[in-house]
């Protein structure tokens, strides 16, 4: 019995690093997101077939099982891990965060990061959960547009690209600045006294970078920028109408300091579809740049 359940933990750590690029501390704190702790050093004796309790291996091996089918949709058939997904399963990642952070709250479909703006690699990471589009609404999308110059290829731009090139496509939404809501918002935020600015370097980046993507014969995806004119109350990342980053801006406040709300539209049906009705509504009269 343990030499099974040694088998299939390391077949399943195997896995997750071959589809999903995950090292053996990120499948740890994944696994504590799920309620199972486990030290590092237990990690390497079990991957090594050292002795463990049959009781620990078998909470560890539900646990991975359960990562496995939530982000990978394979169940363990008794000799290998194979692609059996149950109906209408979409891959939901799990977050790499223990549930003794502060900085987070989450139930199935939901998490809150109270810590604010995403790290690029967990927004990376989000949006190629897509297979049709991708949305990034906001109000400057300066550090989005930066992204593209003062990151790696291989960390954001081409990522970015290689969905393009799988026929995803994106919708980047920023303020107008020469609209009367963006003047009203300018006027009423002094923080936001450079903002315009902002917003004009960062559509020139924008556009710069979608010239540059449109050029590629292999995109079969499309980057848009639009430009809408309603005072900002909230940053949207939408994902195929499936999957959304969200954070209401609070007054005063930094925006990369406002908190993060993660949703699934399958696990939160409700609350995911009283967002995507704002958001239409934010989009319904913007104009393409």
């Amino acid at each position: 019995m343990g030499n099974m359940k040694h088998t299939m933990i390391q077949q399943g750590f195997d896995l997750l690093k071959t589809e999903k690029g995950y090292s053996n501390a990120k499948v740890k704190e994944k696994m504590e997101t799920l309620g199972t702790k486990i030290a590092k050093a237990t990690i390497s004796n079990i991957l090594n077939e050292k002795d463990a309790s049959p009781a620990f291996l078998q909470n560890l091996s539900a646990a991975l099982r359960e990562l496995i089918l939530i982000e990978l949709g394979h169940v363990w058939d008794g000799t290998t891990f194979t692609y059996q997904p149950p109906p209408n399963w979409r891959p939901n990642p799990v977050p790499p965060t223990s549930l003794n952070s502060p900085s987070l709250v989450i139930k199935p479909g939901f998490a809150f990061h109270d810590d604010g703006r995403r790290e690029v690699r967990e927004k990376v990471a989000f949006m190629q959960l897509a297979n049709e589009e991708v949305i990034e609404f906001g109000v400057t999308l300066n550090t989005f547009s930066n992204y593209f110059d003062s990151r790696s290829d291989a960390e954001f731009g081409g990522q970015i690209e290689q969905l393009l090139e799988k026929g995803v496509s994106f919708k980047c939404f920023l303020l107008d600045p020469d609209s009367n809501e963006a003047r009203l918002y300018f006027k009423d935020s002094p923080e936001r006294k450079n903002d315009e600015a902002k917003i004009r370097s960062a559509m020139e980046r924008l556009l710069k970078q979608k010239a540059s993507f449109d050029e590629n014969p292999a995109t079969k995806g499309k980057f848009q920028v639009f430009k809408y004119a309603h005072i900002p109350n909230n940053y949207f990342l939408v994902v195929d109408c499936e999957h959304m980053m969200l954070s209401h801006y609070i007054y005063g406040e930094k925006r990369a300091n406002c908190p993060v709300i993660e949703l699934n539209k399958a696990e939160s049906p409700t609350l995911f579809r009283r967002y995507k009705d704002s958001l239409d509504k934010l989009v319904a009269k913007a104009k393409p740049i």
